[in-house]
């Protein structure tokens, strides 16, 4: 959102998408005293319901976090499986270049160079995993426990 001042009373916020010219937003807008009652009501209601059941609030609380660890440990995974895809895939990219230096296709130094980038991302990569799959085990029995 883009912050507009036509005049003092006349303050409002405008549409990204639509400031930025891409076309996926037609004209809108929110009046910048509209928006701060908005937030000023959302305000009242979490501390009004704080107030009224705090048992409540801390299991919307605890709900929202644990959504978010889920979600942490979902990306993590997923981070895990590109990483060790494209281990695998640099075996695989090792294993045509040196065929292709064992047949003569190119040359002992063409070989070298690669190779040596290959094995220092596959290094680099293993040494990832081994990390990222520490941290997702470790979120795994955080959030095991906290059910």
């Amino acid at each position: 959102m883009f912050f507009c001042i036509l005049s003092l009373a006349l303050t409002h916020y405008v549409c990204s998408n639509y400031k930025s010219d891409t076309g996926t937003c037609s004209a809108h807008f929110i009046r910048e005293e509209t928006l701060k009652l908005f937030v000023l009501q959302r305000i009242f209601d979490v501390t009004a319901m704080f107030f009224d059941d705090i048992q409540s609030f801390q299991n919307v609380v605890y709900q929202q976090r644990f959504a978010e660890a889920e979600k942490a440990v979902k990306r993590q995974k997923k981070e895990l499986e590109q990483a060790r895809k494209r281990i695998a895939g640099l075996d695989r990219i090792f294993k045509r270049i040196y065929e292709d230096d064992i047949n003569g296709t190119i040359s002992h130094e063409r070989f070298l160079k690669p190779s040596a980038e290959y094995e220092a991302e596959q290094q680099a990569l293993t040494e990832f995993v081994k990390a990222e799959q520490a941290a997702v085990d470790t979120s795994r029995k955080v959030l095991r426990r906290s059910l």
